[in-house]
């Protein structure tokens, strides 16, 4: 039963000679409220003697939906393709703003047999599109308008999409994922 999930993740894709792959610098997204991986398959049959001789499922791509409190400004340029200056604390967008391929991961939890069971789940290839953004006054009671975030995956330049390690502590699963996002392990906080 997966019960706890945390420390979202992006880190700009970059491919290298041979297909090397690495990532990073990478970013957090906030602090993750919910994640959904929705995996599409190309169903392909071989009909055969007036039956299925063959039936083969692949991989097309995966519907992505990230639940955060706020979309951190540093991470808005790499994700939406924005420009962003510090100094002025200000963002513009334009007509032909195109978002980078980013390595996405988060940490999550599993009660298995009784015991804490931490896994990293890194997608490979994602690019995510601006979300749609809504706000309201405060009224008589107050409601928290917090993004959320759709993107595609895809295959890497070799033929992989996603990665799911497990560990038995939640230090051991942020670690990995800082690790694999190319980011500092001293900034692995869960807040």
């Amino acid at each position: 039963m997966q019960y706890k999930a945390c420390t979202p993740v992006i880190a700009p894709y970059q491919v290298g000679a041979e297909d090397s792959i690495s990532y990073g610098p990478g970013k957090r997204v906030g602090k993750l409220m919910k994640v959904d991986v929705n995996p599409t398959f190309e169903n392909v049959k071989v009909f055969a003697d007036d039956g299925i001789a063959e039936e083969i499922n692949i991989f097309k791509n995966a519907a992505i939906t990230l639940g955060t409190n706020h979309i951190p400004a540093d991470c808005e340029p790499i994700m939406f393709g924005c420009t962003y200056s510090e100094d002025k604390r200000s963002a513009e967008y334009g007509e032909d703003d195109i978002g980078q391929y980013v390595g996405f991961g988060s940490v999550y939890c599993k009660k298995i047999d009784g015991k804490d069971v931490y896994y990293m789940e890194w997608l490979h290839k994602v690019m995510f599109v601006l979300p749609n953004e809504s706000r309201t006054t405060k009224g008589e009671t107050i409601a928290f308008n917090t993004p959320s975030i759709t993107g595609t995956a895809y295959v890497d330049a070799n033929g992989k999409w996603r990665t799911i390690d497990n560990f038995d502590s939640l230090e051991q699963a942020i670690s990995a994922l800082y690790a694999k996002a190319n980011m500092q392990a001293a900034g692995a906080k869960t807040e």
